[in-house]
């Protein structure tokens, strides 16, 4: 299936994705947001680099965020809040301009290394340490 955009969210959707969800060379809406997903992000999520928004808040995700994903250089608006993400924060790309990554398991630094262009950043819920300008 080669469609422009896939909107599924508030469902009961369950399961993992798959990774051919993100062989699609003209996908560039995904909204999955507050379905039943579960399991990791999967590593090929950049593969899709026509996405321009990507929102899979809500869901049950956990593991890290796929590097991957700082592939797509198109994207404008990234939400995986509400989830169990961890590990490294993705710091983007150079147009994305909206980024939630709130209530995850993300700890440590703060990350500021966030493009220019990046006009929202909201990373409440976690339990981040340390100070946030160097």
């Amino acid at each position: 299936m080669d469609v422009g955009s896939i909107i599924l969210s508030d469902n009961k959707l369950t399961g993992k994705l798959q990774p051919q969800l993100f062989e699609s060379s003209s996908l560039s809406v995904l909204a999955l947001s507050r379905n039943n997903f579960s399991g990791e992000l999967p590593e090929n999520i950049g593969s899709a680099r026509a996405i321009m928004i990507l929102m899979l808040s809500g869901n049950n995700f956990s593991g890290h965020i796929p590097v991957s994903l700082s592939k797509i250089y198109r994207q404008l608006l990234l939400d995986l809040s509400r989830n169990r993400l961890s590990g490294p924060v993705f710091a983007g790309n150079p147009l994305l301009a909206y980024i939630n990554l709130s209530y995850n398991e993300f700890s440590g630094e703060i990350p500021v290394n966030f493009s220019i262009e990046t006009q929202i950043l909201s990373l409440g819920g976690n339990t981040f340490s340390g100070g946030l300008w160097r």
